[in-house]
């Protein structure tokens, strides 16, 4: 048998292997698009901001949080309230308005050890 019997031979596994990557990658598009779709079509979390006094004092009031770290980020001022039961809030403030950043459960303060 010659090259020629051989390429025959191959010919069509050659023709079901470029089949099947074709199908490979058109499945590979339609998930890629799929997920696209569902990434774009999640409603965006807008923060919740409110004046920065009445912010705290609700955190106080409602979940009996106080403040454990302050920082400057830019010309931003970061705030994090924790309380005893866990709970905590991460705020972002200019020093009249606060937004919520992240609230959340079950936090701890570590010591470091």
């Amino acid at each position: 048998m010659g090259m020629e019997g051989l390429q025959n031979l191959a010919e069509p596994a050659l023709r079901e292997g470029w089949r099947r990557v074709r199908l490979w990658l058109l499945a590979s598009l339609v998930i890629m698009a799929i997920c696209l779709f569902m990434m774009l079509s999640q409603p965006a979390h807008a923060a919740t901001c409110v004046p920065l006094q009445p912010m705290l004092d609700q955190l106080v009031k409602r979940y009996h949080e106080f403040i454990v770290v302050t920082g400057n980020a830019g010309d931003q001022h970061m705030i994090v309230t924790m309380s005893d039961a866990g709970t905590f809030t991460v705020l972002l403030s200019d020093g009249k308005q606060a937004c919520i950043i992240l609230a959340g459960e079950k936090a701890a303060l570590d010591n470091g050890i």
